[in-house]
């Protein structure tokens, strides 16, 4: 079926030619290649300081995603991911394949475990500017614009983690599930099909979840149902390559390792599925609203006014996205949850959030803008002014502060822009509902000003994350421990910590115990140097000496480090009188943790 032409309701027609101001050469070469400058701008924005040991990172990360391939690598065994000596089976193995063949081909540092982010992180721009195209017949470049600048993505584009490819996967297959819609083909289909197949090697059935949201939603809005069984041939091909792409692996692990049928369970009981004494609805409503901040606000703003509008007949292309949204973040409140976890509902929020900035009255796009940017600048303004107060990272500091009172100044600016009725190229269209139907690079300043302020924020957020935070020296190790490891094994005990002490040595660190359980891991026969926090350093001391070992310290030194979440880096029970004092000394010395590193041998060796 042609793009436009209406299947019995199924969807709604495009924009008829000549509506509006024709577009320019070079607007019609943007709106073209729109695409292709998204994805670029998503890689230059999140590639900075991937490579840095000190920039965003967490504990899933460090832990589990850097070593499972290193592991997996070294044991030659690419069907089963290791990691701590044991089969990692509860996560498929999709990114660390991907990290693992990274490492293989370019040596085992960060950029090439972190580029899989990186890439994803911009092919997810990519996505919400597809289906912005597909949808609307809009340059999409706004909407790729907004969703680089959205926290989520600026945090979790710059991490070897496994839910930002998840949420690509997705989205592209839904982007190319509507070009099917459209023109029926075997192409789109089955490129979709690839994509779901992917998306459950990445991590488990949630993809199909998130995809079943936005095609249920549709169907109900667009009314066709009809459509799926004129295309019933094609929907079991695409079943098929599904199974196909999904099954082998968790059989094959199933046959190989019995004990993965348990994990599976084990995973579903630790989201604590209707546990009100530890799921939290608000958690899911805050990581709803926070990963897309900051236009959070914007986002509250498009849903209420899609469903409580009454004056104007429902547009359903808007309506499915807010129904999208909505139904996939509902089993959200029911859980234990991260807002990571809700990435693939960017590129509705995005192209719902952008749409409705087309539609709305050019004073309300104003404010709209204008808080977003206040609320970034605030941040940036925040973590600037602790990082000049305590002397870190003044270069950056300082470019972040230039950035922020350029921001400002154009928010100020912004209410001398005249209403778009007042010039001709930006002038409504009779029967277009109210919006503008030119192309943005054509339109009234304001329109321009709006892409320029999208793309304002998403700059600041890249400073903010991929040069003012690294130069916190967060995870930082001194310049020299790889020296002192040498070729020994290296373990931790009670602790994950050097967190990026497994990227220095290029191979697994070793967790370390009392235990007599795996030889590799039990202390007693360990011969290496172990690396210790402080808080728990008189304990494996006295450990060392029940067990007899041969125990020398060769070292300690201070540092933040991440905690599980990226923004909780001081020492384990800093209180606000700490804080206190350290500001006012201007020094965050003592807010650091200390560890300690040790040459253990057994006692029986030479």
């Amino acid at each position: 079926m042609p793009p436009g032409v209406a299947m019995r309701g199924a969807w709604i027609e495009e924009p008829s030619p000549g509506t509006g101001v024709n577009l320019s050469y070079s607007a019609e070469i943007m709106k073209r290649h729109a695409p292709l400058v998204i994805f670029l701008t998503g890689v230059v924005l999140l590639f900075p300081s991937i490579w840095s040991e000190t920039s965003i990172t967490g504990r899933d990360e460090y832990w589990l995603s850097l070593r499972t391939p290193m592991e997996t690598i070294a044991r030659g065994d690419w069907l089963t991911p290791w990691v701590n000596g044991e089969p990692r089976l509860k996560k498929p193995p999709l990114l660390y394949w991907a990290i693992a063949l990274s490492y293989e081909l370019l040596g085992i540092h960060l950029v090439a475990a972190r580029m899989w982010g990186v890439l994803c992180g911009a092919g997810l721009a990519v996505c919400s500017c597809c289906i912005s195209r597909e949808l609307f017949a809009k340059g999409g470049v706004l909407a790729g614009l907004m969703t680089l600048g959205t926290v989520g993505v600026a945090i979790q584009g710059r991490l070897a983690m496994i839910d930002l490819p998840l949420a690509f996967a997705v989205s592209l297959a839904v982007w190319l599930s509507l070009r099917w819609w459209k023109s029926g083909g075997w192409s789109p289909i089955l490129g979709a099909s690839l994509c779901l197949g992917a998306s459950f090697l990445l991590k488990g059935p949630i993809g199909f979840y998130f995809f079943a949201s936005s095609a249920i939603t549709g169907l109900i809005v667009f009314k066709g149902w009809n459509v799926l069984w004129a295309r019933l041939p094609q929907l079991v091909v695409s079943g098929l390559l599904i199974a196909a792409v999904s099954i082998p692996w968790p059989l094959a692990m199933a046959h190989m390792w019995p004990q993965y049928v348990g994990t599976l369970g084990e995973e579903f009981g630790a989201r604590h599925f209707g546990d009100w004494s530890i799921v939290s609805p608000f958690s899911a409503l805050g990581g709803a609203l926070g990963l897309v901040f900051p236009w959070s606000l914007v986002l509250i703003a498009a849903v209420l006014h899609t469903l409580i509008r009454r004056k104007e007949p429902w547009d359903r292309r808007r309506l499915w996205l807010v129904f999208w949204y909505l139904f996939s973040v509902l089993p959200f409140f029911f859980m234990r949850t991260f807002e990571r976890y809700m990435l693939p509902l960017i590129p509705p929020i995005c192209v719902l959030c952008c749409e409705w900035l087309e539609e709305v009255e050019d004073s309300i796009r104003i404010l709209m803008i204008q808080i977003s940017m206040y609320m970034t600048a605030i941040v940036a303004l925040l973590i600037s002014l602790f990082s000049l107060w305590f002397g870190i990272g003044i270069v950056s500091a300082v470019l972040n502060l230039t950035l922020v009172m350029s921001m400002l100044w154009g928010a100020h600016q912004a209410g001398k822009l005249k209403p778009a009725g007042d010039s001709p190229a930006g002038q409504r269209i009779a029967g277009s509902g109210g919006r503008s139907t030119s192309h943005p690079s054509t339109a009234h300043p304001l329109s321009r000003y709006i892409h320029a302020s999208v793309g304002a924020i998403a700059l600041l957020l890249a400073v903010i994350m991929g040069g003012l935070y690294p130069s916190l020296g967060i995870n930082a190790m001194p310049d020299d421990v790889q020296d002192v490891v040498g070729d020994l094994p290296a373990g931790v005990f009670r602790s994950s910590q050097p967190s990026m002490l497994s990227m220095r040595l290029k191979r697994s660190v070793i967790p370390v115990s009392l235990s007599d359980g795996a030889a590799e891991r039990s202390l007693a026969r360990f011969d290496g140097v172990v690396f210790v926090e402080e808080v728990n350093a008189a304990s494996f001391e006295k450990a060392t000496v029940s067990l007899g070992l041969m125990v020398t310290k060769v070292g300690h030194f201070r540092t933040f480090f991440s905690r599980k979440a990226w923004l909780r880096f001081t020492r384990e029970g800093t209180t606000w009188e700490d804080w206190r004092r350290a500001i006012r000394g201007r020094s965050l010395e003592d807010l650091k943790s200390a560890i300690c590193y040790y040459r253990v041998q057994p006692k029986d060796a030479p």
